[in-house]
């Protein structure tokens, strides 16, 4: 079964609201340094994870510089899951996998598809598949990660799935009405959106359902 992922709650509001669409997974957008609408400050995640249900999966989305600021983020919030939202870093990977070992936190590595071509993305992902739990395919920004909005070559997205062993979850620009594309052609393990279910940069009710109701009935 498809799991769906609702990225940049940030507010308890945000949170009931995709709780109760159906969201297997919520996402806060945490003291990242990028300017977003959807940035939360530690804290405020913190209190949010402790609002999210035992069978809903909470996932911290961080930039983080060191692997002392994983461990500190980590830490504080007690989420289920850590999405490292920079360029995959094989010795910041490395050395947080005690998160794995003794926490059981899951750890969740975005990669952004745009100018690397298929061989390069295929040798990051198998350089890091021992330390991460799943893959994030974003459409690529300027300064790593994704969140943009957009999406990009789903073709692309679809060799890895088909390559790679570990969990795909495919993000980047989708929405209630280019979701169900999106997984027919990718076939994902999940799928991830913040954006596409908000009216005015708050999440939308209606657009909320439709995204999930959407995106199940093809997975």
């Amino acid at each position: 079964m498809l799991r769906v992922k609702i990225c940049g709650i940030k507010n308890e509001d945000e949170l009931k609201l995709a709780l109760t669409a159906g969201a297997d997974a919520v996402g806060f957008i945490t003291e990242v340094p990028l300017e977003t609408p959807r940035r939360i400050t530690l804290e405020r995640a913190r209190r949010l994870v402790r609002k999210v249900p035992i069978f809903v999966e909470s996932v911290l989305v961080i930039m983080p510089t060191s692997p002392e600021e994983v461990y500190q983020m980590a830490e504080r919030a007690r989420p289920g899951a850590i999405q490292i939202h920079t360029p995959p870093d094989f010795e910041l990977l490395e050395k947080i996998q005690d998160l794995r070992r003794e926490n059981g936190i899951k750890i969740v590595q975005t990669i952004g598809i745009g100018k690397k071509t298929l061989l390069e993305i295929h040798g990051e992902i198998e350089r890091i598949s021992r330390y991460i739990d799943a893959v994030l395919l974003d459409t690529e920004r300027l300064g790593g990660g994704g969140g943009t909005g957009r999406t990009h070559d789903w073709s692309m997205s679809r060799e890895i799935v088909e390559e790679t062993r570990l969990p795909v979850i495919l993000a980047g620009g989708l929405n209630h009405e280019n979701v169900r594309d999106a997984v027919r052609t990718v076939r994902p393990y999940g799928v991830d959106t913040a954006s596409g279910v908000e009216v005015n940069g708050v999440k939308e009710k209606y657009r909320l359902r439709a995204f999930i109701i959407n995106a199940k009935e093809c997975g």
